[in-house]
């Protein structure tokens, strides 16, 4: 057994939390569930009563699936015009807006999963610019509230400067994470484990669910 190629999970406080990328919706188990899916995935083959059941359960709901997971298809390139920082910034805005309201999450975060991460180091002078381009793109936008879309919004924001600073040429990550008692959920960005555009210390307290 394998957590389907569309869930990511975490232990978070010794709850497991599943992450449904097709309706990002969240699953918080409780302790016995959690334990059962660690055994799941543990020992696979020496399932009977309970936990046969259980295994059959999450099964049918899509969490689990029997098959290894398929290999990802290759990265595509996606550039950003670097002397035009600040428009490819409010572009990104922009389509990550339309293409949330148009295809939804799944889709969107599929297409972020697909892009291709810049090799090498960026020089930090290069990290500063994207960031202050993106901010001052993200103030413009928000001002034409694009769409009816909510740009402020951890999770259109941050697949925006995703899609943002690959194309910029800076090898980011895209991080979901979430706490427990009482549940929340985040998105961001890291750069060499830096959050870009956010507080380091405020996404700290955050449990990794999934990472691109």
């Amino acid at each position: 057994m394998y957590p389907a190629s569309w869930i990511r999970w975490a232990d978070a406080r010794g709850a497991v939390v599943l992450l449904d990328l097709r309706t990002a919706q969240y699953v918080a188990l409780g302790a016995h569930a959690s334990a059962m899916w660690r055994a799941v995935l543990a020992n696979p083959v020496a399932m009977h009563g309970e936990l046969a059941a259980f295994a059959e359960r999450c099964l049918e709901r899509g969490y689990l699936q029997r098959d290894a997971p398929s290999l990802a298809a290759p990265a595509r390139e996606f550039r950003a015009a670097r002397g035009l920082l600040a428009w490819s910034a409010w572009w990104a805005l922009s389509a990550t807006s339309r293409r949330l309201a148009r295809a939804g999450f799944s889709e969107t975060y599929r297409r972020n999963a697909a892009l291709a991460k810049p090799r090498g180091v960026p020089e930090g002078k290069l990290v500063e610019r994207a960031q202050r381009a993106f901010l001052l793109a993200e103030n413009a936008f928000v001002a034409r509230r694009s769409l009816g879309a909510e740009p402020r919004d951890c999770l259109p924001r941050s697949l925006a400067l995703h899609r943002f600073l690959l194309g910029a040429g800076i090898a980011a990550d895209h991080v979901i994470g979430v706490t427990m008692y009482p549940f929340s959920a985040h998105a961001w960005v890291e750069c060499r484990g830096v959050a870009v555009c956010d507080a380091t210390e405020d996404v700290r307290h955050y449990t990794e669910i999934a990472r691109l």
